[in-house]
Formats: structure tokens, C-alpha cells, sequence
């Protein structure tokens, strides 16, 4: 039964990739073959989130689109040797907790004109790469537009948990997808054991990153500014990894109260998995709580090291919230950035348009305890006076 389910797994594998190549006209993957990932996509996604057929051709759809990206990125980079010189220097990227405003963070971040963020519609497709005359009306953007608007239909709880735009800041975790070794598919789907092989040191995320640096020589090469503003979560699992890619890389870290993170956060997984069918609320929590203590337990052994400490800079919730600007006027000094006019300004339009809305959820509905939680992340808490 094993040996059938897995040739099954490699034919439907094969198949996706053949799509792929197919619908780009190319063939070269560049560092990695995607297959091995991919196969243990699939078997996941079959054990785990066992979803019914339409919603099981939705999401590897969703996934023939990332190979496709990644395809592109290897082709341009051999077209245009230009493109794989370009320097990626000193870049930021948000870690922590999700559900720390870490998205909040790298937001108000993103609203300097004299930084360079990964936007929506260059993350959904980023071939071709963009240029500065074309970028304020490049045609994905209203792909983008279009796919936010459809978001806001199926799940419009959404847009009040997580302020995001077309245009605005998106995770790393859409180009991770590139070589199928992302968290962004658990974002929509019960893939646990495929997380799991993610994070283990099975899985090696050296090209993973490699690609991803590849992706942003690519954006920035006709582009700039080239100063980067990156952010997602499930680089505290890869720090090493990272590292190697952007030694010089510093790193903004977002902090909360656990029990409260993590409880939202089982709410937004819920709430995300709704797109392909919903998933078991209890199951999501329990597994949420074992995974963000094991990547907060990397992130501290990381910092930990070599002086890395001095790389990070750490912003607490309840103050971050009483007076954002406060608080990026001190990320800029840290970072020794100017704090310039235009940077305020469009600080000050993006909250208007974005105000806090509250969302309301109970540690119970998801077979959680907030006092075991509190406990169980003590270690953290600690180290950083998580109140």
C-alpha cells in the first residue's frame, strides 16, 4: 500500500511539474530538483488536511504557480547575467511571533519611499521584474487588486485581522514557496507533517535562501530603492541558514504576551483554512502552540551566539501600539536610517487608512489553557520581560 501510495505521490508530482514547464515554455529549476519537496507536499496534504477533490485542484493550482515563478527567476537570471550582480546590502527582516504587529511593523516600514519592501504583486508573480517608470502601474498590480477584492468576498473577517494591501509589504514565505519549503501552505491547509520536514534539519533550506536572494536581485534590479525591508516568521527556524545568504542582515523582532499570539493566531489559521474547506480548530491549536516554541526556542539560541544579539532590535506590543511613530523613529536610529519628512507622512497615511480593529476569540475554542500557555513559554517571557 506504501510503495503505491508513493508512486502515486511521484506520478501526481511529476505531473505538476510538467505543468508547470509547460505553461512557462522552460525547464530549468536551477539548485534543486523540486520533486522530493513536492512529493512530501502532496503526501501531507492527503494524511493531514485529506481535503475534497475541488479544493484539493485549488491549491495545487496555487502551487503549479510557484514553480512557474521560480522557473522564471532561473531564466532571467540566465538572460540577464546583470541581474546576479546586483547587491543585496544589510537588509532587515521582521521575525517573532505572528500576531506580534509584526505586519504592522513592517508596514509603517514600508511606507519610506527610500526603502524597498516586497510587495504583493511583485511576491504573487515576479517575472517580469519591474522598473521604476512601470511600477505604480505595472498590470499585476490590478491582478493583485483583484485577487485582494475576491479575499474580501470569501473572508471578510480578514481584512480586519491582518492589514494588508496590494500594494503593501507581503511575507517571504510566497518566495520559501518557490522551492516548496514554506509555512505558507499551512496558512491555508493542515499540511502538519509537511511543516514538521520544513523546520527538521532533513530539510535543507540553503537554496531555499540562495533563491530567495536571486529573487531579490531580480526586483531591485531595474527597481530601486535598494534598501530592503523584509519580514516573516518563519525565518526564526532558518536563522543559519539566512545568515550564510545575508551575513550582514539585522533583524527586527516583534513581542506579546504569548497566550494571546497564539490563540489569535490558531483564530487566523482557522479562518485562512476556511479557503479550502476549514480544518479541525483544536487540532491547529495544539500543533501551533509545539511549533512557534520551537522556532522562539532557535531564535534565542541564534541571538545567543557570536554576539548576534547585537543584530536584533525588539519592539514590544502595548508601547508599539500607544505611539507607532515613537517607536519607528527608534527602529530608524538603530538601524542608522534618517527619519526624513516623506518617511512620517507616510506613516501618518497609512494609519488613516488602516485603523486597529479589535478581534474577539477564546483560548478554549481551540483546546488551548492561557495559564499553561503562559507557563510553557516562561523561558521567553523572561529572557524578554513579555508582559
Amino acid at each position: 500500500m506504501t510503495r503505491m501510495h508513493n508512486r502515486r505521490t511521484a506520478t501526481e508530482a511529476a505531473e505538476l511539474i510538467d505543468e508547470a514547464c509547460r505553461r512557462s515554455g522552460l525547464d530549468d529549476f536551477g539548485e534543486r530538483d523540486p520533486a522530493p519537496a513536492l512529493e512530501r507536499f502532496i503526501d501531507s496534504v492527503d494524511q493531514d488536511a485529506r481535503l475534497a477533490d475541488p479544493f484539493r485542484t485549488a491549491l495545487f493550482e496555487q502551487v503549479v504557480g510557484y514553480l512557474v515563478n521560480r522557473l522564471e527567476v532561473e531564466d532571467w537570471h540566465k538572460r540577464c547575467l546583470d541581474i546576479g550582480r546586483e547587491q543585496i546590502r544589510a537588509p532587515v527582516f521582521g521575525v517573532g511571533l505572528p500576531r506580534t504587529a509584526s505586519t504592522l511593523a513592517v508596514s509603517l516600514l514600508a511606507q519610506d519611499p527610500a526603502t524597498r519592501s516586497l510587495r504583493w504583486w511583485e511576491a504573487a508573480r515576479p517575472c517580469p521584474p519591474p522598473t521604476a517608470e512601470t511600477q505604480h502601474d505595472d498590470p499585476r498590480i490590478a491582478e493583485a487588486r483583484a485577487a485582494y477584492e475576491l479575499q474580501q468576498q470569501v473572508i471578510p473577517e480578514l481584512t480586519a485581522m491582518v492589514p494588508i494591501e496590494p500594494t503593501g509589504p507581503m511575507e517571504c514565505n510566497w518566495v520559501l514557496a518557490h522551492q516548496m519549503t514554506s509555512m505558507h501552505y499551512f496558512v491555508y491547509v493542515d499540511a502538519e507533517s509537511y511543516v514538521r520536514w520544513v523546520i527538521s534539519d532533513d530539510c535543507d533550506m540553503g537554496p531555499a535562501y540562495r533563491h530567495h536572494r536571486q529573487v531579490l536581485q531580480l526586483l531591485q534590479w531595474r527597481c530601486p530603492p535598494k534598501r530592503w525591508n523584509l519580514k516573516g516568521p518563519q525565518h526564526m527556524f532558518h536563522l543559519h541558514a539566512l545568515d550564510s545568504v545575508y551575513p550582514d542582515a539585522r533583524f527586527v523582532v516583534t513581542h506579546r504576551e504569548p497566550a494571546t499570539v497564539l490563540v489569535s493566531l490558531a483564530r487566523l489559521a482557522e479562518t485562512l483554512h476556511k479557503v479550502y474547506g476549514g480544518g479541525d480548530r483544536r487540532r491547529i491549536g495544539r500543533f501551533i502552540v509545539g511549533l512557534w516554541e520551537e522556532g522562539l526556542r532557535r531564535l534565542i539560541a541564534f541571538r545567543d551566539e557570536n554576539g548576534n544579539d547585537e543584530r536584533f532590535f525588539d519592539i514590544h506590543f502595548e508601547p508599539f501600539m500607544a505611539d507607532r511613530l515613537g517607536t519607528m523613529r527608534a527602529v530608524y536610529d538603530w538601524l542608522g536610517w534618517e527619519f526624513t519628512p516623506a518617511a512620517e507622512a507616510g506613516i501618518r497615511r497609512w494609519q488613516e487608512r488602516n485603523p486597529q480593529q479589535p478581534n474577539p476569540y477564546s483560548a478554549a475554542d481551540y483546546g488551548l489553557d492561557a495559564d499553561e500557555i503562559r507557563e510553557r513559554f516562561s523561558f521567553y517571557t523572561t529572557r524578554f520581560g513579555v508582559t
